[in-house]
C-alpha cells in the first residue's frame, strides 16, 4: 500500500518531522511516494529523499527570514505591516 503525495514538501517542511513521518508510514506498512516521484529503499534513493525533504526545510526557513526582513523593514520606515489592532483601521495619510 502506498501513502500518495502531491510533492515531498506537501508532507512536511521539517527534516526531523518529515522522518518521523516516513517512521510512521512503514510501521504501518505503507511506502511514501509523491506523484512527480518515487523514492527506491537504497541508499541513493534515501538520499535523494533526505536532501529533497532537507531543501523544503531550507526553503521554509529562508522565506521566514526574508519575511521578518521585509516585516522590520517596513517597522523601521513606520508602518504597521500587520493587520490592525481590534477597532483600529489603516488609512493611508497624504504624506505616504
Amino acid at each position: 500500500m502506498y501513502f500518495l503525495c502531491d510533492d515531498i514538501d506537501r508532507i512536511a517542511r521539517d527534516i526531523v518531522v518529515h522522518m518521523q513521518i516516513k517512521q510512521e508510514l512503514e510501521r504501518l506498512g505503507l511506502s511514501f511516494v509523491t506523484v512527480k516521484m518515487t523514492f527506491e529503499n537504497t541508499a541513493t534513493g534515501r538520499f535523494s529523499e533526505g536532501i529533497m525533504a532537507l531543501q523544503a526545510e531550507f526553503f521554509r526557513r529562508q522565506n521566514a527570514e526574508r519575511v521578518f526582513s521585509r516585516q522590520h523593514a517596513r517597522l523601521m520606515d513606520g508602518y504597521w505591516p500587520w493587520f490592525p489592532p481590534l477597532g483600529y483601521q489603516q488609512v493611508k495619510s497624504a504624506h505616504g
